[in-house]
């Protein structure tokens, strides 16, 4: 393994959401970086699963198959890593059609709130950008910065789409995490809390644990070696599992893809809980 890359790297987007990378590329970019464990969680949906396993098997690289599954609860984000779950699922699927279209709707006012500002989006153009991909701000950034309207994508952020700024939404349909735990639960994958560091989410650590939450994230490009080893205290306190990952979209994201430190025995742990889960 190449050093200073990690062997694994559980929180990785592609095109199928966010990204900026294909789920082929993603696991390209893995190979060459000696990373043997990857785990694919596209916000909301699981189409890039199948084809980053066919590449992973083509490249010796282990997918595994991860969904980040957006939640709002108590008037906060709330993202959950979904592992081992099924791209072929029924239930699933309809999980993720009734959230596309809750984002969708919830853009399409961020949008027409950006007409307002003086900052329009063609339509046509804006579906033309996403390729079919779950739409979300990043995509309305990318659009912003075709459009001509700002330099850059984390400008349009900081000028728009930034909590706190005029085309910045609380989403008008919430969506808590406790169905979406028993709905990964039913589907014999693990739920995991994503960055709770950065969403601020600490706080609801021992109510999500309740509810059967499987493990937190501790590893995060944004959070410090301080948060980490909360996190893994809490985990160890609670029962919980550990997981880590970049949460890396595209090349030109720091840190890149394998550049955290995280330990190769969280990927035992996390087959075990999805074992158990599958008894």
């Amino acid at each position: 393994m190449a050093d200073p890359y990690s062997a694994v790297d559980l929180h990785l987007h592609s095109t199928a959401s966010d990204g900026v990378s294909t789920p082929a590329e993603v696991v390209a970019r893995a190979a060459e970086r000696g990373v043997q464990v990857i785990a694919l969680c596209d916000h909301d949906t699981v189409d890039g699963v199948p084809p980053a396993i066919v590449a992973g098997t083509v490249l010796g690289v282990r997918v595994v198959p991860g969904v980040e599954l957006t939640c709002y609860h108590r008037q906060r984000s709330v993202h959950l890593l979904g592992y081992g779950v099924d791209p072929d699922s029924e239930e699933l699927a309809a999980d993720l059609a009734r959230r596309r279209a809750v984002r969708e709707r919830h853009i399409a006012r961020v949008i027409q709130r950006l007409a307002q500002l003086g900052a329009p989006l063609d339509a046509e153009r804006f579906e033309a950008l996403g390729d079919g991909a779950v739409p979300g701000r990043p995509l309305v950034a990318k659009a912003l910065v075709d459009a001509g309207h700002v330099p850059d994508e984390e400008t349009a952020f900081a000028r728009w789409l930034r909590k706190g700024r005029p085309a910045y939404f609380a989403p008008r349909e919430p969506q808590s995490p406790l169905p979406a735990i028993a709905l990964l639960h039913r589907l014999g994958a693990v739920a995991v809390l994503a960055h709770p560091r950065l969403d601020r989410n600490e706080d609801l650590i021992v109510e999500l644990a309740a509810a059967g939450l499987d493990g937190l994230e501790a590893w995060h490009a944004r959070h410090s070696p301080d948060d980490n080893a909360r996190f893994q205290r809490i985990a160890k306190r609670r029962g919980l599992i550990v997981t880590g990952g970049t949460d890396n979209h595209g090349p030109a994201q720091q840190p890149g893809l394998g550049e955290l430190p995280v330990p190769a025995e969280v990927v035992a742990e996390l087959d075990a809980a999805i074992a158990r889960r599958r008894v």
